[in-house]
């Protein structure tokens, strides 16, 4: 009429099972609902190649607010970008999501940290590095927002006549300085031309060098 202790032990551990069971079914379930959600977010922030899609007045970090953007790369986005809490303006370069693209420039971090540890006042002419930080999956690195490059000062300012002897002297000069500070430190540029040559807009005359930097072999 009873069942014995063995059989009763054996319905309890089939019913434990059933039990486990449900749970992992839940589990798998509630996974799968949030590897969809994640996709689709993800989705709706990068394009298909893995750039980043900001939208104006977007918050970066809790502090920077998107204006614009001003420029694509092989390996990024430039957003113009104001810093709420001092209300300075700030260029972001957002690294595309990509591993091998993000190693690199970490690497390329560690430089220019090093670049500007050995120029704290940024008298070398090398765009100092602010911050950096990891927003949605993609490494952001902070500069100060430079207006123009020298391409487009030369397109400006230049057409048809050139720039002055004086202003192309200055310009090589603090270029040359630039590179001098960086091979005492064992770095090279790797992308020297006039679009990586920066002024912090159409009245100055001081330049920054932008990376690219490498360790020197």
């Amino acid at each position: 009429m009873f069942a014995s202790d063995d059989e009763f032990d054996k319905q309890l551990a089939v019913e434990k099972e059933k039990r486990e069971q449900d749970v992992q079914k839940k589990k798998d379930m509630l996974k799968k609902t949030e590897d969809v959600e994640n996709t689709a977010l993800k989705d709706n922030w990068d394009d298909k190649e893995g750039y980043y899609v900001s939208f104006v007045g977007e918050i970066f970090a809790y502090k920077y607010r998107v204006v614009r953007e001003t420029g694509k790369g092989v390996f990024s986005t430039v957003l113009c970008c104001v810093d709420t809490e001092s209300n300075e303006t700030v260029a972001i370069k957002v690294l595309r999501s990509n591993e091998k693209m993000t190693n690199d420039a970490k690497n390329e971090l560690a430089l220019l940290e090093e670049i500007k540890k050995n120029d704290p006042q940024n008298t070398k002419h090398c765009i100092p590095v602010y911050k950096s930080f990891i927003y949605r999956g993609h490494l952001c690195i902070v500069f100060p927002f430079m207006a123009l490059n020298l391409r487009d000062t030369l397109h400006k300012y230049g057409a048809g006549t050139g720039l002055s002897l004086m202003a192309i002297q200055s310009f090589g000069q603090q270029l040359f300085l630039a590179l001098h500070h960086i091979k005492k430190l064992g770095i090279v540029h790797a992308d020297i031309k006039p679009d990586n040559i920066m002024l912090k807009d159409q009245n100055s005359s001081l330049i920054q060098v932008a990376p690219l930097f490498l360790r020197h072999a």
